[in-house]
């Protein structure tokens, strides 16, 4: 498990003749929560240089075990030496030079970065690791750059991405680059920072965090999941430990065994554990609170009505959730027989055989004189087809007669 700092180095500004400008040092200003004052950085020409020292100088934060630099065949490579350079026993002034025509003339290519790595990383602890990519002005190339930044990162590592320099595009792969490391990697993403050059006062350049976003999509994600399984658990990973993320655990466990008595009243547990803690969420989850108390309430209120429970096996049945469905189905049938909803729809042979049928899906142990019935039972919910066009059916059936016994 690494300690990763992923950075872009940018084309530079260019003057209307043509001739090249040079990057600005600024001082940059990395705040912390809790902290009375701003950390400021010595001046420098990047940002990545920046957070190497703000990293270094938090006892409680892990130095980098690694920085890496992404950028094109034109990207200003030669500013590197005026700010990691600075840290190198070496003399740089020679490769700098000839660097400097390359960057003009586009032509840097990975054997050049290779060499000049070599000598900004003489007397560093930690090494610098300098890697070509392409402009990305067309979806191949951007493709590239992703898999070029999920290469970078192993499970479990920890990346701070810096999206300060570069084409104004490259934080968008950025971020998605985040996204899917995190989610298929396990990665932790400790932060998405960018050095705001434009809101520069007094000589500090604020670093705005970023994380936020991509936490917000990640949330986002869990709860789309949630709305379409009904169950809470793909958002769990997105509270921070404590009261509420607690309640969600109890609902979805409740869920998951089908509980859904039990799960009602939690959710509604749920929602006091979410409006006491709100003004203590993150700006990303605060907005997705109103749509996660919306959620939990429709849960309680539909686990207690036959209508209700019917319209969430409708919604299983249409992920293709069958178990679930079944059993929303079955808690529909249970409390329409003690409302005495008209019909005899748990006396129905097929509705006895899906039941039947959930207690051994989970593979649990069947009794050896139960054998040939289930076998019996497991040819007919077999296909797809049957058990869905059942289940539909039962799903209209019980509707309609929740409606006749309302009208």
């Amino acid at each position: 498990m690494a300690n990763l700092l992923i950075s872009v180095l940018g084309r530079g500004p260019y003057r209307p003749d043509g001739s090249r400008g040079d990057y600005r040092s600024t001082r940059y200003a990395f705040s912390r929560p809790g902290d009375a004052e701003p950390w400021v950085s010595p001046a420098t020409k990047h940002f990545a240089h920046a957070a190497c020292l703000f990293q270094e100088s938090q006892p409680d934060l892990p130095p980098f075990d690694e920085v890496i630099l992404l950028g094109t065949s034109g990207s200003m490579w030669d500013v590197l030496a005026d700010s990691f350079g600075a840290d190198s026993e070496t003399g740089l002034t020679e490769t700098v030079m000839q660097l400097c025509d390359r960057v003009d003339a586009a032509t840097i290519d990975q054997a050049t970065l290779d060499r000049y790595a070599e000598e900004l990383n003489v007397g560093r602890d930690r090494p610098l690791r300098l890697l070509l990519i392409p402009s990305a002005v067309d979806l191949q190339h951007q493709a590239e750059i992703l898999n070029q930044i999920e290469g970078l990162v192993d499970r479990r590592d920890r990346v701070w991405l810096d999206v300060t320099h570069g084409f104004r595009h490259l934080p968008m792969i950025g971020l998605a680059a985040s996204a899917l490391v995190s989610s298929q990697k396990r990665a932790e993403i400790v932060e998405i920072a960018y050095g705001a050059l434009d809101m520069t006062r007094d000589g500090q350049t604020p670093v705005v965090s970023l994380t936020w976003i991509l936490n917000l999509l990640r949330a986002n994600s869990g709860m789309t999941e949630m709305i379409r399984h009904q169950n809470p658990r793909p958002l769990i990973d997105c509270f921070p430990p404590g009261p509420l993320r607690e309640s969600l655990d109890d609902i979805a466990y409740k869920l998951d065994v089908m509980r859904i008595d039990e799960a009602a009243l939690a959710a509604r547990a749920a929602i006091k554990q979410l409006e006491s803690s709100l003004p203590d969420l993150s700006v990303d989850l605060q907005l997705l609170a109103g749509v996660l108390r919306d959620r939990l309430d429709r849960y309680a209120r539909q686990s207690r009505t036959v209508k209700g429970l019917t319209q969430m096996a409708r919604l299983a049945l249409d992920q293709d959730d069958f178990l679930r469905a079944s059993i929303f189905l079955s808690e529909a049938v249970d409390l329409a027989d003690k409302h005495n909803v008209p019909g005899d729809i748990d006396q129905d042979d097929r509705l006895k055989a899906v039941r039947h049928w959930l207690a051994h899906a989970g593979k649990l142990k069947v009794r050896r004189e139960d054998r040939q019935e289930d076998r019996q039972v497991r040819e007919w919910v077999s296909s797809r087809g049957n058990l869905r066009q059942f289940l539909s059916a039962q799903v209209d059936r019980l509707s309609r007669e929740v409606k006749g016994a309302n009208a």
